[in-house]
C-alpha cells in the first residue's frame, strides 16, 4: 500500500511539473528558468587547471549577479505557486512542533 501511495504521489508530482507555467502578466510563452553565463575563471593548484565557469555568481555586489538572483526567484515564486495551500497547510502544522 505505501509503495502505491508514492507512486500515486510521483505521478500527481510529475503532471504538476510537466503542465506549463505561464508568466504572470498573462503571455502565453511558457515561463523557462533563467540561464547562468559562463565566464571561466581559471585556477591552477599543483599542477591542475581548474575552470570555474560560475565564479562570477560569488560578486555580491556585481548587478549581473543581482539581477540574474533577482530571476530566479521570480521563477522559483511562479513554480511554485500552484503549491501555496500546501505550503501554508505544512507550515501551519510544523509550526510549533520542533520549538
Amino acid at each position: 500500500m505505501k509503495w502505491f501511495k508514492l507512486k500515486f504521489f510521483s505521478l500527481s508530482f510529475a503532471l504538476l511539473i510537466a503542465q506549463p507555467i505561464l508568466a504572470e502578466d498573462g503571455n502565453s510563452m511558457p515561463l523557462t528558468p533563467p540561464i547562468a553565463k559562463k565566464v571561466p575563471k581559471i585556477t591552477e593548484i599543483n599542477g591542475a587547471t581548474l575552470v570555474d565557469n560560475y565564479y562570477w555568481l560569488l560578486e555580491k555586489n556585481n548587478p549581473d549577479v543581482i539581477k540574474y538572483l533577482e530571476e530566479e526567484n521570480h521563477y522559483t515564486d511562479a513554480i511554485m505557486k500552484p503549491t501555496e495551500k500546501l505550503q501554508q497547510h505544512l507550515y501551519l502544522k510544523t509550526k510549533y512542533k520542533y520549538l
